[in-house]
């Protein structure tokens, strides 16, 4: 933030201020108090503000890429658990000899059921009702919250005088 009260560069981009600082040195109080000190208030105002853009676009980003891979997780669920309940289903035909070894169906069955078919089905969906309920728990993105200054890192030009 300059003291115009205008963002200077991207934020993420200017972190190169903090992390490559080789030549940076300590400048005196005075001179960042008489720089700074009629500014300083505006210029924490216009980054609180920019900050909080920042975070709302991050999140605003953040639910768009959550919400396709939550349709992409949901539709990939949908289509196990139709394939599951469909093996399922064939295993109980075979079971109660509804399909002979030539793959014909018959219309009546030859024995009562046998197995925990009913069991394995409701298996089956308590796991895509818990799956269901995970994923829509990932797609969930909270609101950001109000930016907390963590402090402010003053750039004069070098030799300290502004």
């Amino acid at each position: 933030m300059g003291i115009d009260g205008v963002v200077v560069g991207d934020s993420e981009e200017n972190m190169h201020w903090v992390t490559d600082a080789e030549d940076s040195c300590e400048v005196r109080g005075d001179v960042l108090e008489g720089t700074f000190a009629a500014h300083f208030d505006r210029m924490r105002e216009h980054a609180s503000e920019e900050a909080r853009r920042w975070l709302e676009l991050r999140v605003g980003l953040l639910e768009q890429r959550r919400s396709e891979q939550a349709a992409v997780l949901s539709r990939d669920l949908e289509v196990d658990v139709a394939d599951r309940v469909h093996e399922i289903m064939e295993e109980e035909k075979r079971s109660r000899g509804l399909i002979e070894a030539t793959g014909q169906q018959r219309l009546f069955t030859e024995q009562e059921s046998r197995g925990g078919f009913e069991a394995r089905r409701g298996a089956v969906n308590a796991y895509a009702s818990h799956r269901r309920q995970e994923i829509a728990e990932f797609a969930r993105v909270e609101a950001a919250g109000s930016p907390k200054p963590l402090g402010a890192l003053f750039l004069v030009p070098a030799g300290g005088q502004p």
